[in-house]
């Protein structure tokens, strides 16, 4: 292989990785679906609030449906409301109260918002709580 294809291969595998990383530098994030925080460490009996924040980044109007899977069963998994209904390019929050009375460990909860218009719109968060003794 003689010097100026080298050349350009090595160039052409440069524009590539720049390519690429140009790329991962200005993404979007994947999902509609953010926390101030996806772990906390709390006491028995206090709950860890979370503060998830749904965005519509869709074209018109939507609702979304909110749901929780309690992976390991603590004994408080609370959403302060189970829907909400956003305008086009805005976001709203809801809380997320994580706590358990008996048991310390740490507590896995997934929070899912699915569009009412189009149910293949949707995204969850995994929230992990660490509940200890005081």
């Amino acid at each position: 292989m003689n010097k100026t294809t080298k050349s350009f291969i090595a160039l052409t595998c440069i524009a590539v990785l720049c390519v690429i990383a140009i790329s991962a530098i200005i993404a979007v994030p994947d999902g509609f679906l953010t926390a101030n925080a996806t772990s906390q460490i709390t006491v028995m009996g206090c709950n860890a609030t979370y503060l998830i924040t749904i965005e519509n980044t869709g074209y018109e109007t939507d609702t979304y449906d909110l749901t929780t899977t309690n992976i390991d069963d603590a004994g408080v998994v609370v959403l302060n409301r189970s829907a909400i209904t956003l305008d086009a390019g805005c976001n709203g929050n809801v809380t997320l109260n994580v706590t358990d009375d008996d048991i310390i460990g740490p507590y896995c909860v997934v929070v899912n918002a699915t569009s009412q218009t189009n149910a293949e719109v949707t995204d969850e968060i995994e929230i992990v709580t660490a509940v200890i003794e005081e």
